[in-house]
């Protein structure tokens, strides 16, 4: 691998053999809701970038539209054909959920979220980020071996890859606020793995001169259909959470460990099925078709040989 991301990162955590297969470029059926969250997300960059509502929406629709009735799946498992992947809304369905969403989030912000728009500078939108991240292999030395050499050989570097939703900046206080907009799921306490991806973030600007002395503080933009008086509304739900020195080193060694496990993946060395952050099990993965086959397809070569 040339770099690691938290997605990655998060994939490698969740289950190794789920990594295999994202490494490997292989799919399984993608959920709608990552059609209609990522719809969602460029008619939120496109409002952040032009604070046009229609210019917004028309983004948002034409994502959607470009993306076709196919959806673009690639099935790898026993008995599975294109026509197992189609979605389960047409496109005109999707479309209209994501116009409803979209106006609802810009006609209808909470209060904490115009408060802190209105104190702060916009320093990125959906911004590329590229850090390099020093290590050091644990490996045996071989015979004859110099320092310098042994040192050269161990020592490698990490490159990460991003692209934080939004930051934001309030000068005066010196805080910078790194966004992150989420389309799916409950109301809940900000996640471990959430607070992991702010926080890489936060060590990308950190280690720019200008935001060195910042105060680095994630915030979790909530963005879900909720019931009041029995009716489902859009709902819009602001979390903060201070990214800590100590979050940030957590999270530095949380790229270098899912880096190394990465490469013992491609040189197929790890198939672990589970994880520390595998919540649901592998009923509920979307990965669950492609793995089934794998096992099925290699447990009979095993009983054959």
């Amino acid at each position: 691998m040339n770099h690691i991301s938290h997605s990655t990162a998060r994939v490698i955590t969740e289950c190794q053999q789920k990594a295999r297969f994202k490494i490997e470029g292989r799919t399984s059926k993608t959920p709608e809701a990552f059609l209609l969250g990522s719809a969602v997300h460029v008619g939120l960059e496109t409002y952040e970038k032009t604070n046009c509502k229609p210019v917004s929406v028309e983004a948002s629709l034409q994502y959607v539209n470009s993306y076709g009735n196919s959806n673009k799946y690639r099935p790898d498992a026993p008995d599975q054909t294109a026509d197992d992947f189609e979605l389960e809304h047409t496109l005109e369905e999707i479309s209209a959920q994501c116009e409803e969403i979209i106006s609802d989030v810009i006609d209808y912000p909470p209060e904490e979220w115009k408060e802190l728009i209105g104190r702060t500078e916009t320093v990125a939108i959906e911004d590329n980020i590229s850090l390099i991240i020093p290590i050091e292999k644990d490996e045996e030395r071989f015979e004859d071996e110099t320092d310098d050499e042994y040192y050269e050989r161990i020592t490698t570097e990490v490159s990460v890859a991003g692209k934080p939703d939004l930051v934001l900046a309030d000068h005066e206080q010196k805080i910078l606020y790194i966004v992150d907009n989420k389309t799916a799921g409950k109301m809940a306490k900000i996640s471990v793995t959430e607070k992991l991806q702010t926080a890489i973030y936060g060590m990308y600007y950190k280690s720019l001169d200008e935001y060195q002395d910042y105060e680095i503080i994630g915030v979790i933009r909530r963005i879900l259909k909720a019931k009041r008086k029995k009716d489902l509304h859009i709902v819009t739900e602001i979390q903060e959470s201070p990214i800590t020195k100590d979050m940030m080193y957590i999270a530095k060694y949380h790229l270098v460990a899912s880096y190394l496990q990465a490469e013992q993946i491609e040189d197929n060395m790890l198939t672990t099925y589970g994880g520390l952050f595998s919540a649901y099990g592998c009923n509920f993965c979307d990965y669950k078709d492609i793995c089934d086959g794998y096992q099925a397809f290699h447990g009979s070569d095993d009983e054959n040989n």
